[in-house]
C-alpha cells in the first residue's frame, strides 16, 4: 500500500515539474506577443458609428454631425491603429460641408454632402438623378435578385477639389478613378474629374458614375463591409458594371493609364453578358444573391452555374471568344472568297459580251471599207479605238486599223478632190 502512495506522489510530482518546465519555456514567447492598444475597442465603435452609419431621421443626422465635430483626438504608437484613426478624422472632416437633406421616403434614401460652390438649381438637379438611378438600383436588388436595400442613407460626396478619402479598392484609388465609394455608404464624385460646369455632359457622367458606385453600396451594406472586403474585386465590379449604363466611362478621359484600366473592366462587363446570354438573366440574379448569402464567389459559381472558380470561367469565355473570333475569320474569309468568284463570273461575263461587241465592230468596219464607204468605216474603226478593248493590245489588229485609216485619208482626200475639180 504504502509502495502504490509513493508511486503516485512521484507521478505527481513528475507532473508539476513537466508543467513549471513548460510554462518557463513558453513565457518569453507571450512576453514577446504584442499587445493590443486598449483604445482599439473604441476605435471599433467609431468606425461603425461614422463610417457605416445608419441614418433613419434628422435626430440620427444630427447625432452623427455631433460626434464628428467631437470626435476625440487618440495617440498611439500603433502604425495600423493610427491609420484608421487618419481615415476616421478624413471622413468627420468632410462632413464639415452643407448638407441637403431629403424628406424620408421608401426610395429617398440620399444625403447629398455637397459644397457651397454648388448652386440650389445644380444640386436639385443632382439630386433627382440620384433618386433615379438609386429607384433603378433599388428596383434591380429588391425585385430580381431578392435582397433588402441599404437600411438608413447612402451618402454622396460631391467635393470641388480631391478630397483624403481613402477607397476601399486601394489599388483603383492609386489610378485616381471618376469616382469611389468609402465603406459601405460613403459615395464620392469629385468635380475635378470632370469637365467645368455642370453641362449635359457632365450629368450624364455623374449619373454612370453614380449607378456604379451605388451597386456597390447595396452590396457592401447587405453583406457587411468586411465581409464584402473579403469578397474578389471581380464580383464587385462585375456586378456593377452589368447593372450600370452598357458605355459607363469608369475612368476619367484626362488620365493617361485609362486603357488598362477600361479593358479590365470591359472584361468583367463582356464575362457577365456571356453568362447572362448563356443562362439567363435569372441564373445571373440568382448566382448574385448565392454568393451574398454564402458569402463566397465561388460558391455561387459553383451552386449556380457549375464553375469551379472565376478563372474556370474566364478560360471557357476566353475560348468561346476565341472560337466566335475564328468563326469571324471564317466568315470574313469565306465572304472575300465569294465575292472574288463573282467578280471572276461577271469579269467573264462582261469579257464574252465586249468580245462579241469588238467582233461586230471589227466586222462592220471590215464590210465598209471593201465597200468603199469611208464615212462609215471611219466611224466604226474610230469606235473601236476608243472603246477601250482588251483586243486591241494585239498587234496584227493595230496595224490593220491604221493601214485602213490611212487608206481611208487618202481616198477621202481623193474624192475631195474630184469633187472640187468637178465644179
Amino acid at each position: 500500500m504504502r509502495f502504490v502512495e509513493k508511486k503516485h506522489k512521484l507521478r505527481v510530482a513528475y507532473f508539476f515539474i513537466v508543467l513549471i518546465w513548460t510554462a518557463a519555456a513558453a513565457l518569453p514567447q507571450f512576453q514577446n506577443q504584442p499587445k493590443l492598444p486598449q483604445e482599439i475597442g473604441l476605435i471599433d465603435s467609431l468606425t461603425e458609428a461614422i463610417a457605416n452609419p445608419v441614418i433613419r431621421n434628422r435626430h440620427d443626422f444630427r447625432m452623427l454631425k455631433e460626434l464628428c465635430n467631437s470626435l476625440p483626438d487618440i495617440e498611439t504608437a500603433d502604425e495600423t491603429v493610427q491609420a484608421r484613426l487618419d481615415r476616421l478624422h478624413n471622413i468627420a472632416a468632410n462632413l464639415s460641408g452643407e448638407f441637403l437633406f431629403l424628406e424620408y421616403e421608401p426610395v429617398r434614401n440620399i444625403f447629398l454632402v455637397a459644397w457651397p460652390s454648388l448652386t440650389e438649381v445644380e444640386k436639385q438637379n443632382l439630386t433627382n438623378m440620384m433618386l433615379d438611378a438609386y429607384a433603378r438600383i433599388r428596383t434591380i436588388f429588391c425585385d430580381s435578385i431578392g435582397v433588402k436595400p441599404p437600411r438608413g442613407f447612402i451618402f454622396v460626396v460631391i467635393p470641388v477639389v480631391e478630397t483624403d478619402f481613402v477607397s476601399v479598392f486601394s489599388e483603383m484609388r492609386k489610378e485616381k478613378v471618376g469616382a469611389f465609394i468609402e465603406y459601405s455608404r460613403w459615395i464620392v464624385v469629385p468635380l475635378k474629374h470632370h469637365k467645368p460646369g455642370l453641362g449635359g455632359e457632365y450629368y450624364r457622367l455623374f449619373y454612370d458614375y453614380f449607378e456604379h458606385e451605388l451597386t456597390h453600396a447595396f452590396v457592401n451594406t447587405n453583406i457587411g463591409i468586411r465581409t464584402a472586403m473579403a469578397l474578389p474585386k471581380w464580383f464587385h465590379e462585375m456586378v456593377a458594371v452589368s447593372f450600370g449604363q452598357e458605355e459607363t466611362p469608369i475612368i476619367t478621359p484626362d488620365i493617361s493609364v485609362k486603357m488598362s484600366i477600361s479593358k479590365e473592366y470591359q472584361e468583367y462587363f463582356d464575362l457577365a453578358q456571356y453568362l447572362r446570354g448563356k443562362f439567363g438573366s435569372n441564373a445571373y440574379y440568382q448566382f448574385i444573391r448565392t454568393t451574398m448569402e454564402r458569402k463566397s464567389a465561388n460558391a455561387g459559381l459553383k451552386e449556380v452555374y457549375g464553375y469551379e472558380s472565376y478563372e474556370s470561367l474566364r478560360k471557357e469565355w476566353r475560348d468561346a471568344l476565341n472560337r466566335q473570333r475564328t468563326r469571324g475569320i471564317i466568315l470574313i474569309v469565306g465572304i472575300v472568297a465569294a465575292l472574288t468568284v463573282l467578280w471572276v463570273i461577271v469579269s467573264t461575263i462582261k469579257r464574252k459580251r465586249r468580245s462579241k461587241e469588238f467582233k461586230r465592230l471589227l466586222q462592220q468596219a471590215r464590210t465598209d471599207f471593201a465597200a468603199e464607204r469611208w464615212l462609215d468605216a471611219r466611224m466604226a474603226y474610230e469606235k473601236l479605238q476608243t472603246g477601250r478593248f482588251d483586243f486591241l493590245r494585239d498587234p496584227e489588229i493595230n496595224k490593220e486599223i491604221e493601214e485602213h485609216l490611212d487608206k481611208i485619208d487618202q481616198a477621202s482626200s481623193k474624192d475631195w478632190t474630184w469633187s472640187t475639180t468637178e465644179r
